[in-house]
């Protein structure tokens, strides 16, 4: 007979804690939400006063008050007491007359309030009231409850053997009780005042200059605002902080040696972006369809090292430290704060962690200051996780974050253009300069006089010439020395940061696996008796032999990197991939039905370690197995190569799954596939990408010759040569 029960969600006493302290882990984050909560109550001026933070004690305060709207009894009791309250999502704006668009929505942002400390008294009071209205919460009072509760559980499992349903006896969270009280009102005065005392943390000089930073760039610089918002900061403490100092907004000057505005066509759904020709060394804009993420606009600043200068000329107290997301005018979190440590430096664009795919071409946070603008209408699908440090990871965050990453990798195609161009300037006018004082002295020998004078004078021009002569020379030997010390160099850098990157990536991937391998093998020993386990059990096996199979993978490559031999060789190009494919991938080849054509004209050799150029092959065929197997019939693999004047130049194609715009860059990511599914593990097109990039060499993708399928990559291997200018 069915009994049935109601059960009801119930909150632990430490859910304070969870959705306090635990989840905002960063107190600028946690203040700086407690500002916006300012901004969405129609605030016009903000007072932040810092009151003996200098050490821990229960006079320790910080006070945040403001000349917003006020909240009456019953916003308090059903709004600021609410968790999760939908007031902010069901009313978008702050009402007349500033209508702002409200940027808190989780309803949990107050809980910001115990990352900073454990006590809050809130007073508040709106214009049209007589009084005040107070609010205490005690955070110290839950952690109190928390700990004698834990005591308590520990003590009941060891009378009744771990049976904690004995222990009935136990407060929830809207159990605690919180003081609340009225006022008279003094004056006119309307807003709200937010006292924390009894701080977790001291403050320190360089965490005041910090919020100011961060505070100073709480409102877009491209944000155009009806009504004034203003913060002001004030902590005895703290030096030049002694009274209320008024927060500036942040706004750039052209310090910068480059930047780009993107921009978008809202009537016609199009989105501007970047494109680098190449024959002109010229970055442009093309229209591309609307992400998945919404119309965005994007501001780039790039810096280099004058540019750097310009700037801490001008903003001496502030960092060149990466890009901004705001939504409608509101910075939506501070994630690229620059800290002592790298390590905890945010970085959730991966602006900084690709540079370990090529780390002397790519621009880091420390380069570049850009600002992404939101808005609820356009970018309804990009959120704000509820920490506030981050975005939830869905896919119309991700397509933000690629189109972000393809704009950063146009203005580094075009910084390499000009570095390289500069480059062969310097070298030209080297030789320019060797050419025309050879010039000058032979003309200067072919030119008579019998005036003494004259001839002295010549004698002296011609020994002048040839002392500038001696210079240029060693000029042009250093050069060549530094050229060649400076590839020996990034070289055993470049291979030392992948490897690092690698094993470093690999150890995280090897511990998670590990975790999984375990979980699937449990289960396989304890219920491979049982009949209604076997169908799973079979699919947890083949999981285990799949990751097993990527992990073998991951370490043959680590450890083949490690122990490859640097020796070079006159290799026949077109021999050794007959031989690779023939010698290994025959049968498959025959037995899968793929057409495979080779087309290279003349005989071409090339200087270069034999094992390298065959792991590129390996992994470019490896990879159009995974791609044709979409592909019914017809199933072609082409290989064409050509001799070009200063590198051999291969275009390798097949017909199978074509390359999303999105991936085109990504897809040489250590780690980054599209075929998982397939037992792809992400490391093919890196490892294609690194043996290149080490001999200056490349890989891109481009127009696929099998159109309006399949995907051609372009190798350009360049031509050993010696150093000669």
């Amino acid at each position: 007979m069915k009994n049935e029960q109601i059960l009801k969600f119930n909150f632990d006493v430490s859910t304070f804690r969870l959705i306090g302290r635990e989840l905002i882990t960063d107190r600028i984050t946690a203040l700086v939400e407690l500002v916006k909560n300012c901004y969405d109550a129609n605030a016009e001026k903000v007072t932040i006063e810092f009151m003996n933070i200098s050490k821990k004690s229960p006079n320790s305060k910080i006070i945040i008050a403001d000349d917003g709207k006020g909240m009456s009894s019953a916003d308090i009791k059903n709004k600021w007491m609410m968790i999760g309250t939908p007031d902010k999502r069901d009313n978008k704006n702050s009402g007349p007359p500033y209508n702002r668009i409200c940027v808190g929505k989780k309803g949990v942002g107050r809980f910001a309030v115990d990352k900073l400390g454990s006590v809050l008294v809130l007073k508040t009071t709106r214009k049209a009231d007589n009084t005040a209205f107070v609010l205490e919460n005690n955070w110290g009072l839950f952690e109190k409850i928390e700990d004698e509760q834990s005591k308590q559980m520990q003590k009941t499992r060891k009378r009744h053997k771990g049976n904690e349903n004995e222990f009935s006896v136990k407060k929830l969270f809207t159990d605690i009780e919180n003081k609340y009280w009225e006022e008279e009102k003094t004056d006119q005065k309307h807003g709200t005042i937010l006292e924390i005392s009894h701080l977790h943390e001291i403050w320190t000089n360089a965490d005041i200059a910090r919020i100011y930073r961060e505070l100073s760039k709480l409102i877009s610089p491209y944000y155009k605002q009806q009504y004034t918002f203003n913060i002001s900061i004030k902590a005895p403490d703290i030096k030049g902080y002694e009274e209320f100092k008024i927060i500036n907004s942040f706004a750039l000057e052209q310090a910068a040696a480059y930047n780009v505005d993107l921009i978008y066509d809202e009537k016609n759904n199009k989105q501007e972006a970047l494109i680098f020709d190449k024959s002109k060394g010229l970055l442009k804009k093309k229209t591309i369809q609307r992400l998945s993420s919404g119309l965005l606009e994007v501001h780039l600043y790039y810096f280099d090292q004058d540019a750097k200068k310009k700037f801490r000329s001008v903003y001496e107290h502030d960092n060149i430290d990466g890009l901004r997301i705001y939504r409608d005018g509101i910075l939506t979190t501070p994630f690229t704060e620059n800290v002592d440590n790298p390590d905890e430096k945010k970085d959730i664009l991966g602006i900084d962690k690709r540079r370990w795919s090529g780390f002397f071409d790519k621009i880091s946070n420390r380069d570049l200051l850009g600002w992404i603008e939101l808005s609820n209408d356009r970018n309804p699908c990009i959120i704000e996780a509820t920490n506030r440090q981050g975005f939830v990871d869905n896919q119309a965050w991700k397509d933000l974050k690629g189109f972000v990453i393809e704009q950063i990798s146009r203005i580094e195609e075009m910084l390499k253009y000009q570095k390289e161009k500069e480059k062969a300037g310097i070298i030209h006018g080297v030789v320019d300069s060797k050419n025309s004082i050879a010039m000058i002295k032979r003309i200067l020998k072919d030119t008579s006089s019998n005036d003494k004078k004259v001839k002295n004078n010549f004698a002296q021009i011609r020994k002048e010439l040839g002392k500038i002569q001696g210079v240029l020379n060693k000029s042009q030997s250093k050069i060549i020395e530094t050229k060649k010390e400076k590839e020996r160099v990034e070289e055993l850098l470049f291979s030392l940061v992948s490897i690092q990157t690698f094993a470093g990536m690999l150890s995280h991937i090897v511990r998670t696996l590990i975790g999984k391998i375990k979980e699937r093998v449990e289960f396989v020993y304890n219920r491979i008796s049982e009949a209604k386990y076997q169908s799973l059990c079979k699919e947890y096996s083949m999981d285990i032999f799949n990751e097993v199979n990527s992990l073998d993978r991951s370490v043959e490559f680590l450890l083949r990197y490690s122990k490859e031999s640097e020796t070079l060789e006159d290799i026949d190009v077109a021999e050794i991939i007959n031989n690779t494919v023939d010698g290994i991938y025959h049968d498959r080849i025959v037995a899968e039905k793929i057409n495979f054509e080779l087309i290279c004209d003349s005989k071409i050799v090339i200087r270069y370690n034999r094992k390298a150029f065959e792991d590129i092959l390996d992994n470019l065929i490896s990879n159009s197995f995974k791609a044709l197997s979409v592909i019914k019939e017809n199933r072609n693999i082409k290989i064409t190569i050509t001799d070009k004047k200063d590198a051999l130049i291969m275009h390798y194609s097949n017909n199978g799954h074509s390359i999303l715009e999105k991936d085109k860059n990504r897809i040489f990511d250590v780690f980054y596939t599209t075929t998982a599914f397939q037992g792809g593990a992400g490391l093919g097109l890196y490892i294609v990408k690194t043996r290149l990039e080490a001999i200056k060499g490349s890989v891109a993708v481009i127009d696929s010759e099998f159109k309006p399928q399949g995907a051609t990559f372009e190798i350009i291997i360049p031509y050993k040569r010696s150093a000669m200018l």
